[in-house]
């Protein structure tokens, strides 16, 4: 398939998962938490956070999807990056 494809495609899915902005599943989720409120989960996603969640087990949360407030922390959630030398 050419590339515009998947760019096309990538531009529809990143705002659905983007994790800190918009109002897309993962951001949902993010505030559910942050509010100690519950959720439903579509169940078309519920096995991929099913799976984050068993990875992060397995790898001694060396991988872990649910560290979203230190990445904030550390500043890391921007979209106008600069590059310092």
């Amino acid at each position: 398939m050419p590339l515009i494809y998947y760019k096309q495609h990538f531009s529809k899915l990143h705002p659905r998962w983007h994790a800190w902005q918009g109002s897309g599943l993962l951001q949902q989720i993010n505030h559910a938490i942050a509010a100690g409120k519950s959720l439903d989960i579509p169940p078309l996603a519920q096995p991929l956070l099913q799976k984050t969640r068993q990875l992060a087990i397995q790898s001694d949360h060396l991988f872990n999807p649910a560290i979203g407030h230190l990445i904030d922390l550390w500043g890391f959630h921007r979209n106008d990056w600069t590059v310092a030398i």
